[in-house]
């Protein structure tokens, strides 16, 4: 303020700061721009994230460990959520009965330190994934993730959904499993006998026995009284079958029908050989 109040007292950091001043990133189907501990120092807690998507646009899948709530700002969104107790969730949120021209919204955060740009994405995640290793996993000929994108695509135009009753109809896969952690992986790491490795918290991984003879036994150690998980096939089994496709193989529409016919959402820890 030019001239606060006399009642003001003492030094505190900044405590306002404008979404219009922070750094807008703008991608083919809309723009976000965020306020975290870097722009506001006393948003420590609660930092946000002020979104827009073009109409039929996608907020691509993704994951972080923090906590996120979302307020409609203008138009109408479609939802879908998978939770670790093996529930998923679709559903619409909007204001008013506005639904062309796209949606606004916002994100809260409960870390301070939370950036947008560092969110782990599908399509960053499939692009530093082997491609053998993707062909196992989802019992697919190698061949049909020729076409996958080498980087992340964020926020990218895809069309619009159906009807609800229509999304309700094709969400009947369940997804049950066990709480083994046995999925993907970013990063690749050749192991020995006797190796240990360390997974962080939330980071999807993968472990393949490069072996033909001999078998693999693994101790996993976790320093929580609970375990939860859910696999990369049980998250897109449990999504609308066109949202995945658009995300993984938009251009290629015949691979991507099937990619997701071939998706199972009942979770299977260990694959076997093609």
């Amino acid at each position: 303020m030019i001239r606060p109040p006399s009642t003001d007292h003492g030094t505190l950091p900044n405590m306002k700061w404008s979404f219009a001043d922070s750094h807008t990133r703008i991608e083919e189907g809309g723009w976000a721009r965020q306020t975290t501990v870097r722009e506001l120092p006393t948003s420590i807690e609660l930092p946000g994230v002020n979104m827009r998507l073009d109409e039929g646009a996608i907020l691509e899948l993704h994951w972080h460990k923090v906590g996120e709530w979302a307020y409609v700002l203008e138009g109408k969104v479609r939802v879908t959520a998978l939770d670790k107790e093996d529930g998923n969730y679709i559903g619409e949120v909007e204001k008013g009965d506005l639904c062309k021209g796209g949606t606004e919204f916002l994100l809260i955060f409960d870390d301070g330190n939370f950036s947008e740009d560092s969110t782990f994405l599908l399509s960053d995640w499939l692009a530093h994934t082997p491609k053998s290793v993707l062909s196992k996993n989802f019992r697919v000929a190698p061949q049909i993730f020729d076409h996958i994108l080498a980087k992340e695509r964020y926020v990218f135009q895809g069309s619009l959904p159906g009807s609800m009753d229509e999304e309700d109809r094709r969400s009947k896969r369940t997804c049950k499993g066990h709480r083994i952690c046995v999925v993907q992986f970013r990063t690749h790491i050749q192991l020995y006998g006797r190796r240990c490795w360390y997974c962080a918290k939330v980071d999807g991984h993968f472990v393949e026995n490069l072996s033909d003879t001999d078998e693999v036994e693994t101790l996993e150690m976790f320093r929580a009284p609970k375990f939860e998980d859910f696999s990369l096939e049980q998250w897109l089994a449990a999504t609308p079958e066109g949202n995945v496709a658009e995300h993984i193989l938009q251009a290629e529409e015949r691979a991507g029908k099937a990619f997701v016919q071939a998706l199972e959402g009942q979770k299977k820890p260990v694959k076997l050989k093609l």
